[in-house]
Order: structure tokens, then sequence, then C-alpha cells
């Protein structure tokens, strides 16, 4: 039967592997029951779960230039006839203002070959590549 689960002890025995004592998960008061026992964690409850940690997370990359920078997303021959646009809109904005042209590259798309790359993209995304 198929059973939620959000731990999987493999070889150690489930009192002491699930509260951390025999597998290196962190030590814990008790054993977080996920979202299906109605609880907001599924890992083991420990002391920092008690403490209000605030953090500060600075920006490390560029966000504008963020897909364009990115191999993987790298695909000009699906920006359509390039004579419409000239080239792929890397951000939302961009977008926006190249997508009110009044012709459409319907007629030059490659059904297979465009099938090809979202594929390669989706294998690339999941780490396949």
């Amino acid at each position: 039967a198929k059973k939620p689960a959000s731990r999987i002890l493999v070889n150690t025995g489930g009192s002491q592997g699930g509260t951390g004592a025999s597998t290196g998960l962190a030590p814990a008061f008790t054993l977080g029951c996920g979202t299906w026992g109605g609880s907001s964690v599924s890992e083991n409850v420990t002391p920092l779960h008690l403490i209000n940690i605030k953090r500060v997370a600075y920006g490390l990359k560029d966000c504008t230039t963020l897909a364009a920078d990115d191999t993987t997303f790298n695909h000009p021959e699906l920006c359509g006839s390039k004579n419409d646009l000239g080239f792929c809109a890397t951000s939302p904005a961009e977008f926006a203002a190249k997508s009110n042209c009044d012709s459409t590259a319907a007629d030059t798309t490659d059904n297979d070959k465009l099938a090809r790359l979202v594929s390669e993209l989706v294998a690339a995304m999941k780490g396949a590549n």
C-alpha cells in the first residue's frame, strides 16, 4: 500500500534511528509527524525549532541576467523569426516590450525540433545532463 512518508529508515531501528541516535540526524525531542499529522515539520524536532532565528540573505547573482547567463536556457532558435525580434527576451520586461509584434513564428516552427529542445531542457533541469 502507498503511504506518505517524510523519512525512511534503512537498516536501523525505528526508535533510535528516527530520533537521530543511530542515523546521524540531529538529536530530537520528538519525531515530527509531518503535515499529514498536523505538524509544521517533517523532520526531527530539535532545540533549534524552539528558537526564533532571523536570517539576512544577500543576493549572490544578478537577477536581471540570471536566465541570460544560464547556458541551459540559451536557445535563440526558440525566439521565433530572427527578423521579428532580433534576440530572445532575457527578462519579463524585455518579453513584454518585444511581444507586441504583429507577425508570428508559427509558420516556421519545427514541432519535432521544439519537442527535442523542451525534452533537453526538462532533462537538464532534472539533472540528467
